[in-house]
């Protein structure tokens, strides 16, 4: 049972998580890494999804490519930690969100919104962030009064869920989750994370090149600050980044989802007002850097392939 018979660092949806996806994938490191990668194909989809609905198939295809390309995200993809499961989630919820504010949608929209995101932070509260923009973007469609109680009461309800099957062993949950990473913080210094945030956007990826291009856009296209709702997780994202101590190279994943949702929309309804040639040039160009970061990644993918030391796999077996 967790928090009883087993230790757990993280909330236990992570822990669900994996029991449902070894049904399919086989109960092994190798099948459980097969799901991991389906949920991060399903996050760059829920990107696509919520960008597309709230600004058209350009902001939708700019978002899920940048997220495709976006160190540390395809690199921990396959990982077997808790990082990428929520942040998936955590895209979900705001495709949820972004068809819940529509004018005709149904509620059970919203309440899904709050549900996945309930579940996304109790898989790892990682994804908290995404709360922000799943609160502001009714508020920016002015649907607030009728998306906003439906997204409490899914979020309400999914938590209820976990805490009621989890009900004895909650003291134990906390500690493994919360207080054993807050006694971790003297570890490290705010400063060392601000020199990660600073460096995140190397300049010798394509990303690197694409975020300043779509904050660039941000600043001088007005059809381009229409979507200021989804960039509030940047903010939101580095604000807890510079909280989390110490802080890991998987858990800027949270970063480069921030990004990718911000900067992809942001730079193709940017591009997109420009005229003639001038947009002609500039979809060529985001569409190589694209390109080069797809195989930039798929070279970090081909160096990762090798197979373990012969210790390691020794000390696994014994």
């Amino acid at each position: 049972e967790l928090g009883a018979d087993v230790y757990t660092p993280q909330p236990p949806v992570f822990y669900w998580l994996l029991q449902v996806l070894g049904a399919p994938f086989g109960e092994s490191v190798g099948g459980v890494r097969v799901g991991f990668v389906v949920l991060a194909v399903i996050g760059v989809v829920a990107a696509f999804a919520a960008a597309h609905t709230l600004y058209g198939i350009g902001a939708g295809l700019a978002a899920g490519l940048f997220l495709v390309i976006g160190p540390p995200y395809p690199t921990v993809a396959p990982t077997v930690a808790a990082d990428v499961p929520s942040l998936s989630l955590g895209l979900v919820a705001l495709a949820f969100v972004a068809h819940a504010v529509g004018p005709r949608a149904s509620r059970w929209w919203g309440v899904g919104a709050g549900a996945v995101a309930a579940l996304a932070v109790l898989t790892k509260f990682l994804a908290a962030p995404f709360l922000v923009p799943l609160a502001v973007i009714p508020l920016a469609r002015r649907s607030g009064r009728r998306v906003l109680p439906a997204i409490v009461a899914g979020g309400a309800a999914a938590t209820a869920l976990v805490l009621l099957v989890h009900l004895g062993s909650l003291a134990e949950l906390w500690t493994g989750a919360v207080g054993d990473h807050e006694g971790a913080k003297a570890l490290s210094r705010v400063g060392d994370n601000v020199d990660r945030l600073r460096w995140l956007l190397e300049w010798r990826t394509p990303f690197g090149w694409l975020v300043p291009a779509g904050a660039v856009a941000f600043v001088l296209s007005r059809e381009a600050r229409k979507t200021w709702p989804l960039a509030t997780l940047v903010p939101a994202a580095a604000l807890f980044t510079l909280y989390v101590r110490p802080l890991p190279d998987h858990q800027l994943a949270l970063m480069a989802c921030a990004y990718a949702v911000a900067a992809g929309p942001a730079l193709a309804l940017g591009v997109a007002q420009l005229r003639g040639n001038t947009r002609r040039l500039a979809t060529v160009a985001v569409v190589l850097f694209v390109a080069a970061g797809v195989f930039q990644e798929q070279r970090r993918q081909t160096r990762n392939d090798v197979p373990e030391p012969p210790h390691v796999t020794w000390a696994t077996d014994a």
